[in-house]
């Protein structure tokens, strides 16, 4: 597996990983963060043909709670979707529908986080496709500190993916 720049954009291939290991971009100035300080989380991706079996993802994860959207492909049926859960996973608290993508096509995720009200939303390409709220996730969005990763994941063979445009908004 390898992440390299190209044309402006940065391409991460898992070829060669092994099963359930993954490739994530950290964003360094952006590890350990408080959820009230910021206002969204964005990026433009994209899942090449070249992908099988696997996740090209964007999230926000703590100790406790993890949001992420995903450019899923599973048995040639690329799509898309976010969701917002507990750790450690039993089921998805909340998911948002699916969404069929092509791939290489660019699409924008957003995780955008509303610190007044508590809920989280999801956009893809700025369409509304989704918002959660709890107790739970309240008091660990209130309380917790949260990595922000984009990167692959891949459960049987190899994902290549493409990054561009991550952009991460701080609460005015």
């Amino acid at each position: 597996g390898n992440a390299i720049q190209q044309d402006g954009n940065l391409t991460i291939n898992r070829n060669g990983l092994d099963i359930h290991e993954s490739t994530s971009i950290l964003a360094s100035k952006h590890q350990k963060i408080s959820l009230t300080d910021y206002d969204s989380f964005e990026s433009k991706m994209m899942l090449t043909s070249e992908s099988e079996n696997g996740i090209f993802q964007m999230q926000l994860a703590s100790d406790e709670w993890i949001m992420q959207c995903h450019l899923m492909e599973y048995q040639n049926n690329p799509e898309m979707y976010c969701f917002s859960t507990e750790l450690p996973i039993k089921k998805f608290t909340y998911t948002t529908r699916k969404v069929p993508i092509r791939f290489d096509q660019w699409y924008t995720l957003k995780i955008s986080i509303d610190a007044t009200s508590d809920r989280v939303s999801f956009f893809f390409d700025d369409a509304f496709i989704g918002s959660y709220s709890s107790d739970a996730q309240t008091d660990v969005i209130n309380n917790s500190e949260f990595d922000f990763l984009v990167g692959a994941w891949s459960s049987a063979s190899d994902i290549v993916g493409k990054i561009d445009h991550v952009r991460i908004v701080k609460s005015e």
